[in-house]
């Protein structure tokens, strides 16, 4: 698939079936899908599968995939034409392909006879309106007992007008007794190019090389050197000031990371299977030409060789894969923690591009929209024109923003839009450190979030079962993760160190007893002790049946209402400071910008402790425990 670019590929028989969200199969394994993402610009999803079929859509065309064994009886056949006939008609779409091997013989489709699986098929074709797609009589199975066309493809008419350039590729070697069936599905927006580089629209160093030294000395230069007067004068210049120095500094202490599209040979491949596979391929192709017109001798010499040649490769091949596998078991006793472990749970995987980029655009808009539904606009500056700044009490310390930035935390984790990871932000100078520390406190002074701080990198990670049926309509099951720039996740700690603060020292605004989740010293085991011994205490006072209800809010922290924390800050009497940079945090529109690799979009996901603000009033009136977006009620007898 890769050497040829092909982007989807019907597979029947195959070996196995990998466990992979590429790879849709029919319930007894015998036909199957295979999707490559770097072939094709969009996603495919399952729609059924049946005992001898798989159907998956891609854009607006159903595909099928079907496998019916030669040794199936007469009543079987038909079984399997039923099975494939529900398929079409529950699909209710008039661009069907299905491309199988039927194990049938007809003229319809270039064999010499036709026998009685070949008389149903054909019915079976005219009274679903398919058409056949074959083109001329090569054959698409090579056996010694003889040569037939077993593998068919069928199309729709709608479907038909689609494909182009239908054809047995009778040179490449398989290793098989099947021959590749190529062909084209034009969707009208022509063949896509082959990317030579997959191009990141923003900058993407390799960290692991990251030159600590080489970055300080930079840094301190262009603190040296500092602002230039037009990036003195906003807010907004400021904070782009600081994300490009940080990108100069990374350019000169980091080498970029290559985003090319290098192809990943087999475990197993070396020169020498190379060189074999080369000249079997030779041997097919000479074969294949004398058997148009030369004398029969040097036809069968030739078939001879190309057996030999087949037959080596084979081999070749099957040794490499025993070495392969010998050469692993003795690397379990070397390093236990290796290859084999990431094997065993199964942590090789092939990256493969996520939603956002396969998903239609109309698709994705909806789907976004239900996990980031849009707030009531507000526009916070007209609540705050009367505001004063307290500079002893409330401005920034450069302690307080060291603690912020190099906070112990995973240097691994992905980086935001701006791609600076943890790894470079910790490893900062002082100098660095206390301009950013000026930043924070004009942003503190000016009651105001920068936008570009807001913005993430949003990442879908899809939940539940990949090979379950799909709906066309249905929206997919997705985990949001927004990914933001270290500098501005620096500056929600210092918020929220702030919030929490404040109510430590004011007993009127701490949160409920009640809440355990993102609470210090408290987990969920905590809670699930405080449910069994209220049941425990329960029983032993009262009798009778004890009753429990969970509750969980869906969506919890996308989907928290604006004014209701702005209204819970409000009601706990939080600094006018604190509210100001809130109030700004949660009032820019959000939008979403579409790259082709990865889409930004404002993130406005509230930290915990807004949430557990928000929340702390209905935790308060009824005895619940409460981890975060999760609840218990109070669990009370029933008589």
């Amino acid at each position: 698939m890769i050497e040829k670019d092909v982007g989807i590929c019907a597979v029947a028989e195959p070996r196995r079936a990998l466990d992979s969200p590429q790879w849709y199969t029919s319930k007894n394994e015998r036909a199957a899908w295979l999707s490559r993402q770097d072939g094709i610009h969009g996603r495919c999803s399952l729609i059924t599968r049946g005992e001898y079929s798989v159907a998956m859509r891609y854009k607006d065309i159903h595909l099928i995939s079907c496998y019916i064994s030669p040794n199936l009886r007469i009543s079987k056949y038909l079984e399997a034409l039923d099975e494939l006939e529900d398929i079409i008609r529950a699909s209710n779409k008039k661009r069907i392909i299905i491309c199988g091997d039927f194990n049938a013989k007809s003229p319809l489709w270039g064999s010499r006879i036709l026998d009685r699986r070949g008389s149903y098929l054909e019915d079976w074709a005219a009274g679903n309106g398919l058409q056949v797609v074959n083109v001329g009589n090569t054959p698409t199975c090579v056996r010694p007992q003889g040569r037939s066309i077993p593998d068919i493809t069928w199309a729709t008419p709608e479907a038909l007008t689609l494909i182009k350039d239908w054809r047995v590729d009778t040179e490449h070697e398989t290793l098989s007794d099947h021959r590749y069936i190529e062909f084209n599905v034009n969707l009208g927006r022509g063949r896509p190019s082959k990317p030579t580089r997959r191009i990141e629209p923003y900058p993407k160093w390799n960290l692991k090389k990251l030159d600590v030294n080489m970055l300080h000395m930079a840094l301190e230069w262009a603190c040296a050197v500092g602002r230039t007067e037009t990036e003195q004068i906003s807010l907004r210049d400021r904070q782009r000031w600081l994300r490009r120095i940080m990108r100069e500094s990374c350019d000169s202490a980091v080498p970029r990371h290559r985003s090319g599209t290098r192809r990943k040979q087999a475990y197993w491949w070396s020169e020498k299977i190379a060189a074999s596979r080369k000249d079997c391929i030779r041997q097919k192709r000479l074969w294949n030409r004398s058997a148009k017109g030369q004398d029969e001798e040097t036809r069968q010499r030739r078939e001879r060789n190309y057996k030999r040649a087949r037959k080596d490769l084979r081999r070749q091949i099957k040794a490499a894969k025993a070495k392969a596998w010998q050469e692993l078991i003795e690397d379990v006793n070397r390093d236990p923690w290796g290859l084999s472990y990431l094997i065993v749970l199964k942590k090789l995987r092939r990256s493969s591009p996520g939603l956002t980029e396969t998903m239609d655009e109309g698709k994705l808009n909806e789907l976004l929209d239900s996990l980031f539904p849009r707030g009531v606009e507000h526009d916070p500056s007209a609540d705050w024109v009367n505001s004063e700044w307290n500079e002893e009490e409330w401005g920034i310390e450069y302690g307080e923003v060291e603690k912020a930035i190099k906070k112990r935390r995973s240097n691994n984790k992905a980086p935001g839009p701006d791609r600076i990871g943890a790894r470079v932000i910790k490893s900062i100078p002082v100098e660095m450190i206390i301009q950013i520390g000026e930043c924070f406190a004009m942003c503190m002074r000016n009651g105001e979030f920068p936008a570009d701080w807001k913005r993430a990198k949003l990442v879908l990670i899809p939940k539940g079962d990949q090979q379950k049926e799909e709906k066309e309509d249905e929206l997919p099951k997705v985990r949001p993760i927004c990914l933001l720039d270290e500098i501005g996740k620096a500056f929600k700690r210092i918020i929220d160190n702030r919030i929490k603060g404040w109510m430590s020292r004011h007993p009127e605004a701490q949160l409920s007893k009640h809440q355990y989740g993102f609470m210090e010293g408290r987990s969920t085991s905590d809670a699930l002790i405080k449910v069994q011994n209220t049941v425990i205490e329960t029983q032993r006072k009262k009798g009778g049946l004890t009753l429990a209800v969970s509750l969980d809010v869906a969506n919890a922290f996308n989907s928290l209402p604006w004014p209701t924390i702005r209204e819970a800050m409000r009601r706990k009497g939080f600094p006018d400071y604190i509210r100001r940079i809130i109030d700004n945090y949660l009032s820019i529109h959000p939008r979403v910008v579409f790259t082709r690799f990865f889409m930004r979009r404002s993130s406005y996901r509230a930290r915990p402790s807004l949430y557990l603000l928000s929340d702390n009033q209905l935790t308060q009136i009824i005895d619940m425990c409460g981890i975060c977006n999760d609840f218990s009620l109070s669990i009370f007898r029933l008589d």
